[in-house]
């Protein structure tokens, strides 16, 4: 807060010059601009801070089980495309490569948006907000039943990577609940 100081009591030399005099001017307040005191930030919990680190391990899976699936577009469109055809053989070409271009696309989508919504609630959940550690344990319990069925699609490489994602997964969601990060969630809604 500014708070204007005394001046220190001396006076301006009057100064004479052909023919005016100028009076003598008292010296204007010096204004001391302290600034606020700093609020030191309450540092998470060595549970809450390795739960985070457990969701940037399992958002970075997912980023490059996503860049992976990227790279293997077509053939992701040609294993996509055998799928529906051995179920709907009459299906003709160009509502086919409609279906499939849709599926790729919207899956890619949602699985990036997904992956980015969490990163965001892992950050807000290490800022000490309940409901975003809440929100990511659903999101995360959801993540790994959606694993679980894509394992039989997917080919080998991300057969390992999303097993390793879904114990990443769990494990966060884990010390997210454990009794130390319980006790600074509750601090926090006082």
């Amino acid at each position: 807060m500014t708070q204007p100081r005394e001046p220190e009591h001396q006076e301006a030399p009057s100064h004479r010059t052909a023919g005016t005099r100028t009076e003598s001017i008292p010296a204007a307040p010096e204004y001391a601009i302290e600034p606020p005191p700093l609020a030191r930030p309450v540092d998470a919990p060595g549970v809450v801070r390795c739960s985070f680190w457990l969701w940037m391990g399992s958002v970075a899976v997912g980023l490059l089980v996503t860049a992976y699936s990227v790279s293997k577009f077509d053939q992701l469109r040609g294993l996509l495309e055998g799928q529906v055809r051995a179920r709907r053989p009459e299906i003709g070409i160009e509502l086919l490569d409609r279906a499939v271009d849709t599926t790729l696309y919207v899956g890619l989508a949602g699985t990036t948006t997904v992956i980015l919504v969490q990163l965001l609630l892992a950050v807000l959940m290490r800022s000490r907000r309940n409901w975003a550690r809440i929100i990511l344990a659903l999101m995360g319990a959801l993540g790994i039943a959606g694993m679980t069925f894509s394992l039989v699609t997917v080919d080998q490489q991300v057969q390992i990577a999303l097993p390793l994602q879904a114990a990443l997964i769990v494990i966060a969601i884990v010390l997210m609940f454990a009794p130390g990060a319980g006790t600074w969630f509750r601090r926090s809604t006082e």
